[in-house]
């Protein structure tokens, strides 16, 4: 029985190297499918493995034997695969990356941001602070309050830089840890 973290892990994999949504065309629409063009799979139609089955398609995940084979023979949490397969329907790829730290913090898993390159001495630069837990950028820190103490952040803290989320107006800077829970930090832009 794959634990929740193993299958969030699973499709976050997935869906990092596939990169795309799985589509299809049903009764004239393009919508979201288990198993689309090109081999392309849904985090439900990747799950399924050599359970799919082409019926499946146009089916929600609720009312089906979809249902029955991600909870009871495959094992997985299947509220967790509703939210990712709701992501991938719904929301463009190229803000899968925050959705996947939001899903983690609702399912209290570990969040592993995408590597990207290590950013040297010489090349880090302050680029904001933390001020009661919102996110001030350096244009805007003018009038920063001396109490509580702002925390300085440098390119090296983040190292994925900032992504605005236009869809929920969320900031998300990946990789910056709190120090003191050990999870993402999600800030509203002033």
């Amino acid at each position: 029985m794959p634990t929740i973290q193993e299958t969030y892990d699973s499709l976050v994999k997935h869906l990092r190297t596939q990169k795309k949504r799985s589509i299809t065309s049903f009764k004239g629409a393009v919508i979201g499918a288990y198993r689309g063009h090109n081999d392309l799979k849904s985090p439900v139609g990747f799950l399924l493995g050599p359970f799919y089955l082409p019926e499946f398609e146009g089916q929600g995940l609720k009312d089906s034997l979809i249902h029955w084979i991600i909870e009871r023979q495959l094992k997985h949490n299947f509220n967790l695969c509703c939210a990712f397969e709701r992501m991938h329907d719904t929301i463009p790829p190229e803000y899968w990356e925050n959705e996947f730290q939001c899903i983690s913090k609702i399912y209290k898993t570990i969040y592993t941001p995408v590597s990207y390159r290590v950013i040297k001495a010489d090349e880090d630069e302050l680029v904001g602070y933390l001020v009661n837990g919102k996110f001030i950028c350096l244009e805007k820190a003018n009038h920063i309050p001396q109490f509580p103490r702002p925390v300085a952040i440098y390119k090296s803290h983040i190292g994925n830089f900032s992504q605005i989320c236009s869809l929920n107006k969320q900031l998300i800077i990946d990789g910056l840890k709190s120090q003191l829970t050990n999870k993402p930090i999600c800030m509203f832009p002033y």
